[in-house]
């Protein structure tokens, strides 16, 4: 995720979600806050690190993503990652058909 998709995380609608939701994880629910729950790059709900299964290589990354449609409720800026005019859908496509072999040499692998 980028600041883009974090800006709407100050909104009133989120400030009325931390007031109704107490603890600590909706008081983080801010465009400074958020990004700390991870301490790393993350689409919003999962880590790099285990978007990768801790995959410790030079991987391309598809940038300024949410992870789904329903963290725009919460005030997450799209894209997401699995909108239709996305390119991760079919980067996914494009790796489920390769076999494993080509698959090892596509640019995120």
């Amino acid at each position: 995720m980028s600041d883009t998709n974090l800006a709407g995380l100050n909104s009133p609608i989120s400030f009325a979600l931390r007031l109704a939701c107490p603890g600590t994880l909706p008081s983080n629910l801010t465009a400074d806050g958020w990004p700390t729950i991870f301490g790393q790059p993350s689409d919003g709900i999962v880590s790099r690190a285990s978007q990768l299964a801790n995959f410790n290589s030079d991987v391309s990354e598809i940038a300024s993503l949410i992870h789904s449609e329903g963290l725009t409720r919460l005030g997450f800026a799209r894209p997401y990652e699995l909108e239709q005019a996305g390119t991760v859908p079919a980067t996914v496509i494009d790796l489920l058909n390769l076999s494993s072999q080509a698959a090892k040499f596509h640019p995120l692998y």
